[in-house]
Parts: C-alpha cells; structure tokens; sequence
C-alpha cells in the first residue's frame, strides 16, 4: 500500500504524488521477490527517488511528494515513510504512531531535550510545521523505516493519512473514527475533516488496511 500527497507550495505536486504510487507499484510488480521485506520496499523507494529527481531536474520549478509506504507479507508488516505523511496502527482500542513526520519541529524537540535550545525558543517557531525530506529532494535526507517487521493480529487496523488528516483531527477524534464499521471509516475522517471548515484546509486522504 501507498499513500502520496503532493508538496504544498510547490509546482506539480499531483505529478509527483502519482509518480510516487505509480513507480512504487511498477518497481513492485516487476522486482525479483526478495526476502527481506524492508530491502524490497527501500529498493521500490531508490526507484521512485530517482524518477523524482530526475524530474526536477528537467523542469522549472521544483516540486515533490510526501510518501508512506506498507508491505503486508505472511502476517508481518513493515513500512517506509518520507515526510509528513503518517502512519498509525489501531490495536485493542489504541492508537499507535508507527512512523515519525520528518518535520523541523521534531527536530527543533530533539535538540531541546539534549539541551542545544531552551523550549521558549521554538515554542510557536514558524518553521515548526516544515518538512526536512520529500520525494525528489536533492538534498541528503534518510527515511524513517521499520527497524524489523512486526506481527499483525485479527483486528488490527493500518491507517496511512496525509496531513490534511493528521493536522486537522487529534488523536482522540481520529481514534474514534478510525474504529467505525469499516465500510464507512475512511468517508467518516473525510467527512470530520471537511466539518472542521478551517482556512485554506488541506486536502485529506487516507488508505486503511484491515486484520481480517
């Protein structure tokens, strides 16, 4: 599974976000089967990074994609994000983030806990929602990957959600719409997400996997 969202402010963003699934998919489909279920999604993510960078290369103005990425093999789960795009697993009534969004306020955080900034320094920075790596970025980033494949269990839900989802709904509301007779769960976070009306609201997709 694959979940893209365009770049805001950027150019072209839908042309990068239907690369990202388009390639993930091709490189998927066509890739010798291999072992390694972590090796095989960061091989599908060379791919795509290379096509994206490409791209940029021969057009005007940059643009990119967020992604993140689940494979789903014998029972185990693994998963490759970049960006802000968000990963959580719905489990025995809980919420779990799997990934973490390569935002500048995760590391602005990072530095104040090992004490390089004071928190009244980046408490309401505006650079605190910018992204650090996308899909297409020339600059040197690494992705946020699964360190080893876990079990799913009956139950289990996988929700992949670009941030229009994630920066609009807490983590209590999308709990509780995420657990919703699954027919209906992914229009009932659309739908929550449009009542909220905010300014220039982003625009929300989510893809979400069922533990049968």
């Amino acid at each position: 599974m694959v979940l893209a969202d365009g770049m805001g402010g950027m150019a072209n963003g839908h042309l990068f976000s239907q690369l990202v699934c388009e390639e993930m998919q091709r490189c998927f489909c066509t890739m010798e089967l291999l072992p390694d279920m972590q090796q095989t999604l960061v091989q599908c993510f060379e791919a795509v990074q290379q096509r994206a960078v490409a791209m940029n290369r021969d057009a005007e103005d940059e643009g990119g994609a967020t992604m993140v990425a689940v494979l789903i093999r014998d029972e185990k789960c693994t998963f490759l994000s970049v960006g802000d795009s968000r990963l959580a697993l719905i489990r025995n009534g809980g919420l779990i983030w799997l990934n973490r969004p390569q935002v500048m306020s995760t590391r602005l955080d990072e530095n104040v806990a090992l004490g390089y900034l004071r928190q009244e320094d980046v408490q309401g920075s505006a650079l605190r929602d910018a992204v650090t790596g996308y899909v297409g970025s020339s600059a040197v980033f690494a992705a946020d990957a699964c360190t080893a494949p876990f079990e799913l269990i009956p139950g289990d839900r996988l929700a992949l959600m670009s941030d229009g989802v994630t920066g609009t709904l807490n983590d209590e509301e999308l709990l509780m719409y995420l657990m919703t007779p699954s027919d209906v769960t992914v229009s009932e976070v659309v739908q929550a997400v449009q009542r909220k009306k905010r300014p220039e609201q982003d625009n929300s997709s989510i893809l979400l996997a069922v533990v049968e």
